[in-house]
This record gives structure tokens, C-alpha cells and sequence, in this order.
């Protein structure tokens, strides 16, 4: 909290922006409790602004479970009082990066799909297309199981 202290000290030019962080998280701290850990581990509050919140969930399938959550999920901010919230829009994003998690690594092709992606090379006549499924067909790594 030294550095919200070090903001607030800067002439208020920052005031703004620290009071919009500070909803964020007691939106993000909301979120926790009305959705429980399993559904709130997939979202994040991405921004409110003008009444609406968006929340980014972390693939479509959490992001379609959310939106079914959606109207219970208003109701309990509302009742929460201090959280402007009239609307809440649910996005797919990206929430490994913005937790700080490297993105997942592809994992290498097993040496059937890369014998099979092969033979289809050769089959095609399309030059582009073949060279690009021989670079796929070479990022094999381990033999299926």
C-alpha cells in the first residue's frame, strides 16, 4: 500500500485512476463471493465505465456460464450499494498474461499425426498448403501412446 500512498501524495492528478482501480477490486472481491471460487477463478473484471461492467472470462464456455449468471450477479451489486453497475457485459480474454502465467505451450505432435499430416502433404497439390502441413508435421516430439 506504499505505492497507493505515493499516487494519492501526487497533487490528485492520479486520484481519478486510483479511485477506478479501487472499484475494480472490490468488484473482483464481489465477484468472488457471489460466484464462488470455482466460476470466479475463470473471470476478471476487465473495466466499468458509464454504468457497465465487463468481465473477461477466460475461454466460451466459462464466458456462456457467466452470462447465465448475469442477472443474479446485477442484483447483488446492486445490493451491494457503492458498485455503479447497471449492466455487465461478459468477453471472452486472455486472463493467464494479465495473472502474470505464461501463456501454455503447444503440446508436439505424436509421430502418427505427424506421419499422417505427411501423407496428406503429399496428396495435395496446392504447393503453399503442402509446405505448410510438412512445418506443422516437424513439430512432432514425443510417439503417441
Amino acid at each position: 500500500m506504499r505505492f497507493a500512498r505515493l499516487l494519492e501524495s501526487r497533487a490528485g492528478r492520479l486520484t481519478p485512476l486510483l479511485e477506478r482501480v479501487r472499484l475494480l477490486q472490490r468488484v473482483e472481491n464481489l465477484l468472488r463471493k457471489i460466484l464462488g471460487a470455482d466460476m470466479a477463478g475463470h473471470c476478471r473484471a476487465g473495466g466499468i465505465a458509464g454504468g457497465r461492467l465487463v468481465l473477461l472470462a477466460d475461454s466460451p464456455v466459462w464466458a456462456t456460464r457467466i452470462r447465465y449468471a448475469v442477472p443474479a450477479l446485477l442484483e447483488q451489486l446492486g445490493d451491494a450499494g457503492d458498485v455503479p453497475v447497471r449492466e455487465i457485459q461478459v468477453r471472452v480474454g486472455r486472463l493467464g498474461i494479465a495473472r502474470g502465467k505464461a501463456p501454455r505451450r503447444a503440446r508436439p505432435l505424436g509421430e502418427e499425426t505427424a506421419r499422417n499430416l505427411r501423407e496428406t502433404a503429399e496428396a495435395v497439390g496446392d504447393e503453399a498448403l503442402r509446405a505448410a502441413l510438412l512445418r506443422l508435421a516437424r513439430r512432432r516430439g514425443r510417439p503417441e501412446s
